[in-house]
């Protein structure tokens, strides 16, 4: 739901309405489960991944082929680790890799998906962390799709500060044949105490097509406060736009509490800073997203007014990183942002919402760019649902990869749908696990 005020009145007979629908989408698929079903082109589904462990979908890349799912498994005999699934244009698996880097015999390594990135000379890198025995670094692996048994990794590590927490959030090709990643590191608790702790600090590092290191800059905004890199998109003259969020001292009715604030900095091809900006609100406010679309900055993130209520938050940035009109999605309960995509019919977002139960849905709608609410959809299974990524085909379907919870199993979840949000093909639940 949206909730402005010029729109509250309307909103709540669609609340009305939509009650109805969401009830029918949970009746349908709370038994959904994988299965081996074939879909035909025009079909739309939800289709279910697994393995023997716990699924996590994370990211997609879709082209005129198949579609590769990028996601996590967990197996209790093995370690965690990334998963490399690909399937044709209707969903049907074609091959499943697992993405064991380097030799884990006798370690404790724990891999887990970020995003990938395709690049222009076709290529495929992949970006995780990794946690080795307590020691928190990135993770880049390049696949090669014609064989994908066959890949090269390396590790992330900072070489511009001396840290011992890493965690990185994005990638993304540039138009100069590499790729950028953001994250933020800090150091903290570091067995050599010589070291002083450190705030969490926005990083990004630029690569060539080669995996080498190009470039490599922190960005901290202020001491005494902890920065966070979440998305990164390429501008103009490579210039990058840094999306995030950073959390400063402030008084609110006269106490003085620690609040987040979205933030975005634009760099040059350097990496170094054109202009740093973050505007204020009362709220938590987190960024979670950044596009470039025909020129102009679109921003996705969220706003927590308090534990229990958080809605969705939608804006523009001029071309000093202002914003335009900020336009939020949600209920009186908690909507999560996962991903957006805009085309030239408005704008998708998908993400997590347990409005109208206790669990969360993974959530889909369509808004225009001055904020009007379209359409929306929720799908519900058994446990708590998030669609992490969403994508428009050229015909208007919509797809959207997530992870869906059946009993003590997570699988990864794609679903798509018409151009409206709507299925032509429900799975069959009979076999549920």
């Amino acid at each position: 739901m949206i909730f402005t005020n010029q729109k509250f009145i309307e909103n709540i007979d669609h609340l009305i309405k939509m009650n109805r629908y969401i009830i029918y989408i949970f009746t349908v698929f709370i038994l959904a489960c994988e299965n081996e079903e074939t879909y035909e082109i025009g079909d739309t589904y939800i289709k279910f991944f697994q393995t023997e462990g716990m699924e996590q979908g994370v990211d997609f890349l879709i082209d005129d082929n198949g579609i590769l799912l990028l996601g996590n498994t967990d197996n209790a005999t093995l370690n965690s680790s990334m998963l490399l699934i690909y399937t044709d244009l209707e969903g049907n698996e074609i091959w499943q890799q697992n993405l064991e880097a380097g030799d884990n015999e006798g370690k404790e390594i724990t891999d887990n998906a970020v995003g990938i990135a395709k690049l222009n000379n076709g290529e495929l890198v992949i970006l995780g962390n990794r946690q080795e025995d307590g020691v928190n670094k990135g993770l880049l692996i390049k696949v090669n799709l014609s064989n994908p048994e066959s890949f090269t990794y390396k590790e992330v590590t900072p070489t511009t500060v001396t840290v011992n927490q890493v965690h990185f959030n994005d990638i993304e090709a540039t138009s100069d044949d590499g790729f950028i990643i953001i994250g933020e590191v800090r150091n903290f608790e570091n067995v050599d105490t010589s070291i002083p702790n450190s705030d969490w600090n926005m990083i990004s590092i630029k690569y060539d097509v080669g995996m080498n290191l190009s470039l490599e800059r922190v960005n901290g905004f202020l001491n005494n406060s902890d920065d966070f890199g979440n998305s990164i998109v390429e501008g103009p003259n490579q210039n990058y736009y840094l999306f995030g969020s950073v959390t400063v001292e402030k008084v609110i009715n006269g106490n003085s509490e620690f609040i987040s604030d979205v933030r975005t900095v634009r760099v040059n091809s350097f990496l170094d800073p054109v202009w740093d900006k973050k505007p204020e609100s009362n709220f938590n406010d987190y960024g979670k997203k950044i596009l470039n679309y025909a020129n102009t900055r679109f921003v996705l993130g969220e706003q927590h007014k308090s534990e229990t209520n958080s809605n969705i938050l939608v804006t523009e940035l001029d071309d000093n990183g202002n914003p335009g009109s900020i336009y939020f999605f949600g209920s009186e309960k908690e909507e999560t942002a996962g991903d957006m995509y805009v085309t030239p019919e408005g704008i998708f977002i998908t993400g997590a919402s347990n409005f109208g139960n206790n669990t969360f849905d993974i959530y889909i709608m369509k808004i225009t760019p001055n904020g009007e609410l379209l359409w929306e959809k929720r799908f519900g299974f058994e446990g708590d649902d998030y669609g992490e990524k969403i994508y428009v085909q050229s015909n208007g379907d919509i797809l959207v990869v997530g992870s869906a919870i059946f009993g003590n199993l997570s699988k990864i979840c794609l679903i798509k749908t018409d151009k409206d949000g709507n299925l032509s093909k429900l799975v069959d639940n009979s076999e549920k696990e």
